[in-house]
């Protein structure tokens, strides 16, 4: 009886413990539902770490291979061919930019002549760039860059030149361009010319001044003119002389013997010398210190125009030349890639038969069909 009565008594708690644990799992399982597809929730579980990684659109994957020569790496994992116009063999994976442009080509695809350099834009993108002929394209070029209109070539001179390929010097400015080795340099007349102008006026071949004002003369303007004393580089202060209407010093002042005695011999009569005789004698002291710079300068001119003409013909024949050398080298190089592609495509395809052969020969029907 007292046996029964404790059965009575423990059967009802076990049966209450057990509805209580099951409750418990349940609402477990619903507060916590496990997501596999990356949910948010805060019992979720972490995926095991021999999970394989995701590979994100747009990006190459991880064990991506490279690509040979001329050909880059596309974000669909093929090998793509370079477009770098023949002027590069070396271009970016992913983005396909090329690297390394030759022949002074630049550009995202080699496309372009580099500033100072043309090429032959009429059959599209440049084979081959040359300095700009301006005036002529190695020893003489003066010009930032160039570019052809109506099957010319126009420079863009530098500062100190000017003319459609950069021949002559720009206002200011003074020398022979057509000369090999003769630069453009810009004029000085001490400050003493046109104040109107921009530019200091000299003679664009010789360099000699124009017009000198303030009272001043010589091949720069560098001295006060007859009849005239002071400093005219510095100070700028040539006043009249004062001695009566005659000479003086052109620095000094000092007053000059209005005449003097030559010589006097048979036949000479005594020479009185008055200002026109010392003015003229001033000039030819001028002329003498100026004769040497005239005689290069008009040198330069008379060989400088046939060099030039001679120079053009030269660099006709040089770039025709070079440019068919170049089209050789194209081609070369085109068939170095082709020859590149062909090796490519006959491994693809020898790799392709031998895991073909290996798959029929391990195939399950392979021995009935041959029986």
């Amino acid at each position: 009886m007292a046996l029964s009565s404790a059965w009575c008594l423990v059967l009802p708690l076990g049966l209450l413990w057990g509805a209580a644990g099951s409750r418990e799992a349940q609402g477990d399982d619903k507060a916590f539902p496990f997501d596999v597809e990356e949910s948010s929730a805060v019992g979720r579980h972490d995926p095991p770490e021999t999970s394989e990684p995701r590979v994100v659109p747009g990006r190459l994957p991880p064990t991506a291979e490279t690509c040979g020569a001329g050909f880059f790496l596309a974000h669909s994992g093929e090998c793509l061919p370079c477009d770098c116009n023949g002027n590069a063999n070396e271009c970016m994976d992913g983005s396909g930019l090329c690297v390394n442009c030759q022949r002074n080509t630049t550009g995202e695809h080699c496309e372009k002549c580099l500033d100072g350099y043309i090429g032959d834009s009429i059959r599209g993108p440049p084979q081959l760039c040359q300095p700009c002929p301006c005036p002529l394209p190695q020893l003489a070029n003066f010009a930032e860059s160039c570019y052809r209109k109506n099957g010319a070539v126009r420079c863009i001179c530098k500062e100190n030149y000017a003319g459609p390929n950069c021949e002559r010097c720009a206002p200011g400015y003074y020398g022979n361009p057509l000369l090999i080795g003769s630069t453009c340099k810009k004029c000085d007349c001490s400050g003493n010319s046109d104040p109107n102008l921009i530019f200091e006026d000299c003679d664009e071949v010789t360099g000699q001044c124009r017009n000198c004002l303030r009272n001043t003369t010589g091949f720069k303007c560098e001295r006060c003119a007859p009849g005239y004393y002071g400093d005219a580089r510095i100070a700028k202060n040539c006043a009249v002389c004062n001695c009566g209407g005659g000479p003086c010093d052109s620095v000094t002042g000092e007053c000059l013997e209005e005449g003097f005695e030559a010589p006097t011999g048979m036949d000479c009569p005594t020479i009185s010398c008055d200002k026109c005789i010392w003015d003229l004698t001033d000039d030819l002291r001028l002329a003498a210190l100026s004769i040497e710079e005239s005689k290069s300068g008009l040198l330069s001119v008379s060989s400088g125009a046939a060099a030039h003409r001679h120079v053009n013909e030269m660099n006709s024949t040089i770039y025709l030349l070079k440019t068919k050398l170049s089209e050789r080298e194209n081609q070369y190089v085109l068939r170095k890639i082709q020859i590149n592609n062909a090796e490519n495509t006959m491994k693809s395809l020898l790799s392709d038969l031998d895991e073909l052969a290996e798959r029929v020969h391990y195939s399950p029907g392979w021995c009935s069909s041959v029986d």
